[in-house]
């Protein structure tokens, strides 16, 4: 994973810079999240897939799709990703530059997983100390796993906390195991 993302690093580092002095950051980003679902549909993987067509006939049917869109620049970017064979690492091209986007704008993206859904007021309260201890604002993405039973998992960047009741009875089950 870490080699996708050394050769998606320059295409994502400078599709941000472009953006980021324009100021359209998040508009790219968004062209970017489209583009890519464009580029996981059925049509446009076979298309991309077929070796009958050459590099220069597939970037020329994607600009016909994406010029009107999303205009000349983003449809140069596309060309060039395109004519260097790297449209298969596009995704992580787009993984890159919205963590790009994030650092530059300090936030971080907490996953929360829970067994239920939360409250608007546990949301918040969970947003505000988090934000506290990362110092940071924060974007919460919640999952509902119920194999957890109660509690949360929370993982932002690499830090995980387990607050998960199931996690808690394999430890107690384990430990009983030990002792027997």
């Amino acid at each position: 994973m870490s080699q996708l993302n050394s050769i998606a690093k320059p295409y994502a580092r400078a599709a941000f810079d472009f953006a980021y002095d324009k100021g359209i950051v998040s508009d790219w980003l968004a062209a970017l999240q489209d583009f890519d679902s464009f580029l996981k549909s059925s049509e446009i993987s076979d298309l991309l897939d077929n070796p009958s067509l050459t590099q220069s006939q597939i970037v020329s049917l994607i600009e016909k799709n994406i010029i009107d869109a999303y205009g000349q620049h983003f449809c140069n970017f596309i060309k060039l990703v395109a004519s260097s064979q790297r449209l298969g690492f596009f995704s992580n091209v787009y993984s890159e530059y919205e963590t790009l986007m994030k650092t530059r704008e300090n936030l971080k993206t907490a996953e929360i997983t829970t067994a239920y859904p939360l409250s608007d007021e546990a949301q918040s309260n969970i947003k505000n100390k988090l934000k506290a201890r990362f110092n940071c604002e924060i974007d919460l993405n919640l999952i509902i796993d119920t194999s957890l039973v109660a509690g949360a998992i929370i993982k932002v960047d690499d830090t995980v906390i387990d607050g998960a009741i199931s996690d808690r009875l394999d430890r107690l089950n384990n430990v009983l195991i030990s002792q027997r």
